[in-house]
């Protein structure tokens, strides 16, 4: 029995030989681990994905091989759990990006098909960018229509200019007049 229990792999994290179907081994050392147990995405990856892997130990930078830096200075796909230190991605990222990253492998960009780094698997930054500048935009453009569908309420409807201030609102139509476009209606009339 115990010849046996040596031949199965077990995670070097929990110890433990169950859940296979989850096992990852390490290309560098052979060690083996659960995926859950060291947090990678092992249902999202291609069977080359895993078969390259590399443990927290052994990351190196999939771009330049260097893992001598700064461990602050790697960012770790999100899809692939491949290493990149931020200067060798192309662009370069100056900070580390809120929200999720994944590597110019795992995005396929549907707006321009280009193969470059992401914070979504379906659009590189160039058109993620693109697509926040549009939101953006369009929020400007939803807040102006609304201040101008509220200042076409405050026009006269007398002279037809704007009415910034001493205006009248009507109690049977709701609209707008200038005080001064009606002085024949005194204050106790509107009381």
């Amino acid at each position: 029995a115990a010849v046996y229990i040596c031949s199965l792999d077990s995670c070097l994290s929990c110890g433990s030989s169950g859940a296979s179907d989850d096992l990852v081994f390490c290309i560098d050392c052979g060690e083996t681990f659960h995926s859950f147990c060291v947090s990678i995405p092992i249902k999202e990856m291609t069977s080359t994905r895993k078969k390259l892997w590399r443990c927290g130990n052994c990351k190196v930078c999939e771009i330049c091989g260097d893992s001598t830096e700064q461990i602050s200075s790697m960012i770790y796909c999100e899809g692939c759990d491949q290493a990149f230190h931020m200067h060798c991605v192309s662009p370069i990222i100056s900070e580390v990006p809120s929200g999720r990253w994944f590597c110019s492998e795992c995005v396929t960009c549907c707006s321009c098909q280009r193969r470059c780094w992401g914070q979504t698997k379906d659009l590189c930054i160039f058109c993620h960018k693109r697509k926040l500048e549009i939101e953006r935009d369009n929020q400007k453009m939803l807040k102006l229509k609304r201040l101008v569908v509220e200042a076409k309420d405050l026009i006269c409807s007398s002279c037809n200019k704007f009415c910034t201030r001493d205006y009248l609102r009507c109690s049977f139509c709701n609209g707008f007049s200038h005080t001064s476009c009606y002085p024949h209606v005194s204050m106790s009339q509107l009381l």
